[in-house]
């Protein structure tokens, strides 16, 4: 489905589901389609985002297709040795 179409309604649905037992969590790692979905239905809390000190020629915007600025919340910052910085913010 890289051909940049929005997800099928059921696949929201299935995290709301997930996610409204007992406050778990549900990870989404490398989906930018899924997490944009999410995204603009209110449903994404959180975000932890890696940053990796290297300068890449292609690949795909971190959220590609999002159709409306979000403000995020910076909570924390961790630095690796290997100089990656993972930053975590609230939406």
């Amino acid at each position: 489905m890289g051909d940049g179409r929005r997800l099928p309604r059921h696949a929201v649905g299935v995290h709301g589901e997930a996610t409204d037992q007992a406050g778990r969590m549900l990870p989404i790692l490398g989906s930018n389609m899924l997490c944009v979905s999410l995204m603009e239905r209110g449903l994404v809390d959180e975000f932890r985002i890696m940053v990796n000190p290297r300068a890449i020629t292609k690949g795909t915007p971190l959220f590609a297709g999002l159709e409306r600025p979000i403000r995020f919340k910076f909570l924390d910052s961790r630095i690796f040795k290997s100089g990656n910085v993972l930053n975590h913010y609230a939406s």
